[in-house]
């Protein structure tokens, strides 16, 4: 692969250690079945590959969630800051063939990889060095290696989406529709929206010449009017065919008041996309100690186009957060993080970022082993 041929070997050598250990430590400490809608998931599996390598045709989905319910009890929730959970989710998780999980979420990465370097081949598409460093630092963030080691077809979906921060349109595009043929519109909405954002803020520097702040007020007050219009409006949008009813439906899911205001929910999603789980096991000190690192160094210069990939990231949290208000919870901003990740490149080292999130995920595990024990 080119942009694995570009990153030096004792670089390779060190992002598959690290991300290992992480990974393995990860799946040990966190109780089994922490995931987004676990037991639905795992009856949704069926006959697919997942079921056969992991064991789970024999296992009826009843008696697997009831099974690690009784042995792991588990006392914690995301409004929570108190998380309880017993020694024994250890052991439940070496009963439901942990190595093989494990390998299983290095196979599918591995594949996905060999897929990449095919689709870059294919269409002689070169990465830049700032992009073969974003891999690199993307594979060590706390909520990445989370999510990708979900036991569903799901990690297929958040594995392509990282690859969003690509310049070609044609990946873009490409990963974009695969999402949606994977029936994931959910993760699609979310993904199309940041699309059409970056080339808009894009264009408005490029081409009308609008500062950086200028384009930023706009998109405050883009934010603030999609805020204030009635929920009904954007269900009467999605009326033509071109929608999917499953979109249309999610919408019209959302058409809820929440006792939390637009600030607070985006405030909580950037909280959720430092490190938490589906259930609720966070880390008060871990954005934190983000926030801390990377406002420490004194920053002298920022370039245009890294602070448009800050702009138009949160500004899609923030107008995806404005119409759908139940959409708080990081896994549909995960593809934002190598955007994120890539901006910051621009003002940071990459040997700085690297030994930050390095430090922060020792810091997660330290967490997870003192509340395993306490």
């Amino acid at each position: 692969m080119r942009f694995v041929k570009q990153l030096t070997r004792s670089q390779l050598v060190c992002t598959f250690f690290y991300f290992s250990i992480f990974l393995i430590c990860y799946k040990l400490l966190i109780p089994y079945g922490d995931e987004p809608d676990f037991s639905e998931r795992i009856n949704r599996l069926g006959n697919t590959q997942f079921s056969k390598v992991l064991d789970l045709d024999n296992l009826p989905t009843k008696n697997l969630i009831e099974k690690i319910h009784y042995n792991c009890s588990i006392n914690y929730s995301r409004t929570d800051l108190r998380i309880v959970f017993k020694p024994a989710c250890i052991k439940e998780n070496f009963a439901n063939n942990f190595i093989k999980r494990i390998f299983f979420t290095i196979f599918n990465i591995i594949f996905l990889l060999g897929l990449l370097k095919f689709f870059f081949w294919f269409f002689k598409i070169k990465i830049s060095e700032k992009q073969n460093e974003t891999f690199y630092l993307t594979a060590l963030f706390p909520f990445v290696i989370y999510v990708i080691s979900f036991t569903s077809q799901e990690f297929y979906v958040h594995a392509l989406s990282l690859c969003l921060f690509l310049n070609p349109f044609i990946v873009k595009l490409s990963i974009l529709l695969l999402i949606y043929f994977l029936e994931y519109d959910g993760q699609f909405i979310v993904c199309l929206l940041y699309i059409i954002i970056f080339y808009l803020n894009n264009f408005l520097l490029r081409m009308i010449k609008l500062k950086p702040l200028q384009i930023l007020l706009l998109n405050i007050s883009t934010i603030t009017i999609l805020h204030m219009v009635n929920f009904e409006y954007f269900s009467r949008i999605l009326q033509p065919s071109i929608f999917s009813s499953k979109i249309k439906a999610i919408i019209d899911s959302n058409f809820q008041d929440t006792k939390y205001n637009l600030l607070l929910r985006f405030i909580f999603t950037i909280f959720t996309l430092s490190f938490m789980t589906a259930n609720g096991i966070k880390f008060l000190l871990t954005p934190l100690f983000l926030l801390w690192r990377f406002l420490k160094p004194k920053v002298t210069e920022i370039e245009s186009f890294s602070l448009i990939h800050l702009i138009s990231a949160c500004s899609t949290i923030a107008i995806v957060l404005a119409i759908l208000p139940q959409y708080t919870y990081g896994k549909y901003y995960l593809f934002l993080i190598p955007v994120v990740l890539e901006a910051l490149i621009s003002i940071y080292r990459f040997t700085y970022i690297k030994n930050v999130l390095i430090q922060c995920n020792f810091i997660n595990i330290l967490f997870l082993i003192f509340i395993l024990y306490a």
